[in-house]
């Protein structure tokens, strides 16, 4: 796994020696009746480079068709990874920018030089645990909270009166340009 640079195995609580990331492991054995099997992966938490990126030009032809262009960038986005569960700022949980303001591309800015750190789930219904990471919202210094991209797509906040399903949804965006 790409994601996990140290899977353990342990038969029987000891360990399996030549256990290798992206790789099969055999054991060769005569199975008894209560042999147990013990995998671990450890979750690390990185920030990760978008690969491949590239800068998108749109322009609208004569019958009104959106078309694109594509060129070259030094600009490379990042996204927060614990293993390989992928992070993301939704709007619902940061409160503190505008979300009908705010251009996650252009308004903010991450420190990928410092680890996030875990914090207190803002509701008990978010799989997994949340952070908050260091950046910066049209220049002045934040704290983004980034939950479990599967948490996306709630469109209310738990204390607010739920809205109607026509209502503007919260943005959310998961590849974010570092500050430089």
């Amino acid at each position: 796994m790409a994601w996990c640079k140290a899977p353990q195995v342990k038969l029987n609580g000891k360990s399996v020696e030549n256990v290798t990331p992206g790789e099969y492991l055999t054991i060769n054995r005569k199975w008894q009746k209560g042999d147990k099997i013990e995998i671990t992966f450890p979750m690390e938490e990185r920030w990760i480079m978008r690969e491949n990126h590239s800068k998108y030009n749109n322009y609208t032809l004569p019958g009104g068709e959106i078309m694109y262009t594509e060129e070259p960038t030094t600009e490379i986005p990042y996204a927060f990874a614990r293993g390989p569960v992928i992070y993301s700022v939704d709007m619902v949980w940061n409160e503190h920018l505008n979300n009908d303001d705010v251009d996650l591309n252009k308004d903010i800015r991450i420190d990928i030089t410092k680890a996030p750190v875990k914090v207190a789930k803002p509701s008990e219904n978010i799989l997994g645990p949340v952070y908050k990471t260091t950046a910066y919202y049209k220049g002045s210094p934040v704290e983004l909270t980034l939950t479990p991209f599967t948490n996306i797509g709630q469109w209310y906040r738990d204390e607010e009166k739920l809205p109607q399903p026509w209502s503007d949804m919260f943005s959310y965006g998961i590849w974010l340009y570092p500050n430089k």
